[in-house]
C-alpha cells in the first residue's frame, strides 16, 4: 500500500523502494497477485521515470501471466496505454486504455479509471483533436473535484490548459487553470503542484508575456525533472524552448531541443522528437 500510494503521489524513490521490497517477499512467499499488483505500479513509476522498456517488459509479464486481479489488469492496461501514447501508436493505446476505462468504471472507482480518461485527453491533444480534449478533461475534472482528489487529477490541468489554447480560447484556458489549479493547492500535495505553473507558463507564452512564461515555465521544468516526471519535463522543455524562441534567445532554445532531441529517440517518444 506504501507503494502504490506513493507511486500516485509523485514520490517514485519511495514507491521504488517499497515496491522492491514487496515484489521480493511476495515472490519469495509465492504471493503471486500480490506480486503482479506491485509489479504493474512499478511498471507505472517507470513510465513515469522515462524507463519505458523497463516498464514494457514488466506489464507484459503482468498481462502474459494472468495471475492478478481486475485492479492489477487495470493498472497493466493503463501502462501499456501510456506506453503506446507516447510512441505516437495511438490505435493501440486508445485501445489499451478504453478496455482501462471500462473496467474501471465498471468498479466504480476514480483511481481506476481517471489516469485512463487522461490519457484519452493526452492523446486527443497530440492528435490536435481540441473538442475530444476540452470533453474529457472536464469529464475527469469533475470526478476528482467530487470527492476532492488532486492526485489523479493534476495531469488534467495541463493537458486541459493546452486543449483550451489549442482551440484559441484564451479565457477559456485561464478559467480551466484557475479552476483546477485551486483544487490542486487545496490539497497542497507537494508532487502534484508544479501542474500550477506549467499550466501558468502556457497562458503566459499564449497572451505574449514571454517574461512571466519564462519565470513559470522554468519552474515547472526544474520541479517536474526533479520529481521525475519525465513526459511532462520533456513538453515542458519545449515549452520553454518556444519562450525563448519569441524572445530571440536562440541558444537557450536550441539546447532545451537538442535535449529533447537526445532523449525522445531513448524510449521511441515519436511525438516529442516530432515536436522537437
Amino acid at each position: 500500500m506504501m507503494g502504490s500510494s506513493a507511486s500516485t503521489l509523485v514520490e517514485y524513490a519511495r514507491a521504488e523502494r517499497w515496491l522492491a521490497e514487496g515484489i521480493e517477499y511476495a515472490t519469495g512467499t509465492e504471493q503471486w497477485n500480490h506480486r503482479h499488483y506491485m509489479a504493474a505500479h512499478q511498471a507505472h513509476v517507470w513510465w513515469c521515470q522515462g524507463r519505458w522498456d523497463e516498464a514494457d517488459v514488466a506489464v507484459q509479464q503482468v498481462l502474459a501471466d494472468g495471475e492478478g486481479g481486475i485492479t492489477t489488469r487495470i493498472t497493466a492496461l493503463l501502462v501499456s496505454g501510456f506506453l503506446a501514447l507516447g510512441r505516437g501508436q495511438f490505435e493501440s493505446a486508445a485501445r489499451w486504455l478504453d478496455e482501462a476505462r471500462a473496467a474501471g468504471e465498471q468498479m466504480g472507482e476514480l483511481q481506476r479509471y481517471s489516469p485512463a480518461l487522461w490519457g484519452m485527453a493526452e492523446q486527443a491533444v497530440l492528435q490536435r483533436d481540441w473538442a475530444a480534449a476540452v470533453r474529457l478533461t472536464d469529464v475527469g475534472y469533475a470526478a476528482s473535484h467530487q470527492v476532492a482528489d488532486a492526485a489523479n487529477l493534476f495531469p488534467y490541468l495541463v493537458t486541459g490548459t493546452r486543449a483550451r489554447l489549442g482551440a484559441h480560447d484564451v479565457a477559456a484556458a485561464r478559467e480551466w487553470a484557475r479552476t483546477v489549479g485551486a483544487d490542486l493547492l487545496a490539497r497542497g500535495i507537494p508532487g502534484t503542484l508544479p501542474a500550477t505553473d506549467h499550466a501558468a507558463g502556457l497562458i503566459e507564452l499564449a497572451a505574449g508575456r514571454t517574461g512571466k512564461a519564462r519565470e513559470r515555465l522554468s519552474t515547472a521544468h526544474a520541479a517536474w525533472s526533479e520529481r521525475g516526471r519525465w513526459w511532462e519535463a520533456h513538453w515542458c522543455a519545449l515549452d520553454l524552448a518556444r519562450c525563448e524562441i519569441a524572445s530571440n534567445r536562440r541558444s537557450e532554445a536550441a539546447a532545451l531541443v537538442t535535449a529533447v532531441r537526445e532523449g525522445a529517440p531513448t524510449v521511441a517518444a515519436q511525438p516529442l522528437l516530432q515536436a522537437a
